[in-house]
């Protein structure tokens, strides 16, 4: 009767034991699985120097480069555009001019001056929209030249505002970097500076 009762309150602490083990691997898993799913943020030290060169939110920059590349610095799209921010030769061509450097395919695919001709450019696009980021997304799709047509056709506008991207991809795009700049904001809170309201 005793050794029963003994070999009782050894198998239960033994399902304790194991229950706790399982918990600990699941939460191992859990973790793992989690932590995994993060976007990634390299190339931290251009993003920081070159966003705040160009007065631009960090999260931002991050998402169009998860956006244009998923963080593949020799990343090339089948129409041609080049590097982490996926940079076309004419638009970098027309940058080095703004910013002195000389185009060539290696330095474009360089992150770092690739980091600084995008966000130079992001820049640019925001001066233009007047700080809309929607729009200035959309122009770094599908370019200025589209974008400034969809504002004077009335398909596209209400009271002077863009209400519809008319181009399927484009309008994913932007819909794609805003959610990754808020999935960034999120998981990296200690590293991006906090934002401004």
């Amino acid at each position: 009767m005793k050794k029963r009762r003994n070999v009782r309150r050894k198998n239960k602490r033994m399902r304790w034991g194991l229950f706790f083990l399982g918990l600990a691997v699941l939460a191992a898993v859990v973790w793992k699985i989690q932590f995994s799913r993060q976007p990634p943020y390299a190339y931290d030290a251009y993003i920081e120097r070159y966003a705040a060169k160009n007065k631009l939110d960090q999260a931002l920059v991050a998402a169009v480069i998860y956006q244009e590349s998923r963080y593949r610095e020799k990343a090339e799209s089948a129409k041609g555009a080049q590097g982490l921010m996926q940079i076309m030769p004419d638009t970098a061509k027309w940058i080095g001019e703004h910013l002195k450097i000389p185009y060539s395919k290696e330095r474009v695919m360089d992150p770092e001056t690739n980091i600084r001709m995008g966000t130079w450019y992001l820049r640019t696009l925001l001066d233009q929209y007047q700080e809309d980021e929607m729009l200035a997304l959309a122009a770094y799709n599908a370019g200025p030249g589209n974008v400034d047509e969809w504002l004077k056709d009335p398909r596209w506008t209400r009271g002077g505002r863009l209400n519809k991207i008319p181009f399927a991809e484009t309008e994913k795009y932007v819909e794609s970097v805003m959610r990754m700049k808020e999935v960034y904001r999120k998981m990296y809170q200690e590293r991006l500076p906090k934002k401004k309201s």
